[in-house]
């Protein structure tokens, strides 16, 4: 099966599920598209938007594991 081709709008609805936390993998899922194009929308790679701040979902490393930012577990 080829890779599925998002329109602009579903790749907004990519975007929405990205700054709202959702996994890569389940919005990957959910939009039978590859990780990896979820990755490249997340830093502007493909359907890229003017004036659109990347990545839309910041991800950083704590304690060899990545986290999204803001996303931190209370200890």
């Amino acid at each position: 099966m080829p890779p599925k081709k998002l329109t602009e709008d579903e790749a907004e609805e990519v975007r929405i599920d990205l700054r709202d936390g959702v996994p890569i993998s389940k919005i990957a899922k959910e939009w039978n598209i590859s990780v990896k194009l979820v990755q490249q929308i997340n830093h502007g790679e493909r359907y890229i938007l003017e004036g659109y701040y990347y990545p839309v979902r910041a991800l950083r490393k704590i304690n060899d594991r990545l986290r999204v930012a803001g996303d931190d577990e209370e200890e």
